[in-house]
């Protein structure tokens, strides 16, 4: 089994951020906002950008959480598995997403709302964005009783 993509990289969080903000301002967004965890680090962003049907907000997550536990999954060697090389990882393969994703907007091959449909914020819990992909998988859950 080959390491999840950029398992190596070097990358700062702060320099992959900085490169999706720029990214995403090429794109012509209104507002950006980084959130960050309790231990101060960055852990996911929203960004406000027109579309056909108004402005609209999407919520990036980033789950570092999850590349930790695939890098250890794919027993890379152990100064790869760290939290901090985990959330490293996470950002880049955030910003090589959104870059992809930009470039099939750009060619006109999808359009910006359809490929970050799952990501509309649709409501707010205090102060934590409900996704489109998140109310569609609570009321998935509710359907088939599961908690």
């Amino acid at each position: 089994m080959m390491p999840i993509a950029g398992h190596t990289t070097e990358v700062t969080v702060t320099r992959s951020l900085e490169q999706i903000t720029k990214l995403l301002a090429k794109a012509k967004v209104r507002a950006i906002q980084t959130t960050y965890n309790v231990n101060g680090e960055p852990d996911g962003l929203t960004f406000a950008i027109g579309t056909e049907w108004g402005e609209r907000t999407y919520a990036l997550p980033i789950r570092a959480s999850g590349v930790r536990a695939t890098l250890r999954r794919d027993n890379v060697a152990p100064r790869y598995q760290t939290a901090e090389h985990a959330n490293r990882v996470a950002w880049r393969i955030a910003h090589d997403w959104l870059r992809a994703q930009l470039a099939l907007i750009d060619a006109g091959m999808v359009t910006l709302p359809e490929v970050l449909f799952p990501y509309l914020v649709l409501d707010y819990d205090d102060t934590e964005p409900i996704t489109a992909f998140q109310q569609y998988a609570g009321r998935q859950a509710q359907l088939e009783g599961t908690p």
